[in-house]
């Protein structure tokens, strides 16, 4: 269709990327590459391949559809030891009516990394939410990560956990 008459159009240095490890990169994306003579390089979260562990922004979304946006502020509030981040994430719910993206920029950006992670998996805890099902679900293993590398696409590493690395300290950069 539309997008193969795209692909067949492309210069061939172009290259293309996927994020994260999904398992439709497998399943649905190789396929359609493979049937236009086109390759990608797929860079997985290396964490949900090994422990299968979400990351935490999945952890984000299932927690605001299960719970809704005022009460997964209230109890995130209610967990978190990062004061200045509680404060944050109580203005955006207050000024901006707390939308998903407000909400998960607040928690990318001006909260503590560590006590983010902690209040979420707590949270996930708390609700009983099975992560690693999600994870099982959406992420490839490392057997269809390495199927897919036989079919001659590219792994790559996207960290292990989606970090934004300049957020880290140094020696979390190098794990």
């Amino acid at each position: 269709g539309t997008a193969g008459k795209f692909i067949r159009s492309m210069p061939s240095a172009v290259v293309l990327t996927m994020d994260d490890g999904y398992v439709d990169n497998l399943t649905h994306l190789a396929p359609l590459l493979e049937q236009l003579g086109v390759r990608a390089t797929v860079y997985v979260e290396t964490r949900a391949l090994s422990e299968r562990r979400l990351n935490w922004t999945h952890s984000l979304f299932l927690l605001l559809d299960h719970l809704g946006h005022e009460a997964f502020v209230a109890r995130y509030c209610a967990l978190a030891n990062d004061a200045d981040g509680v404060a944050k994430l109580q203005a955006v719910l207050q000024q901006q009516g707390g939308s998903t993206y407000h909400i998960k920029r607040v928690l990318k950006y001006e909260v503590q990394r560590l006590d983010r992670e902690r209040v979420l998996e707590a949270l996930m805890q708390a609700e009983r939410l099975d992560g690693r099902a999600l994870c099982d679900t959406l992420y490839m293993t490392w057997d269809q990560a390495r199927e897919l590398h036989r079919r001659g696409h590219e792994i790559g590493a996207h960290t292990e956990s989606h970090a934004i690395l300049s957020r880290c300290s140094a020696d979390e950069q190098r794990q």
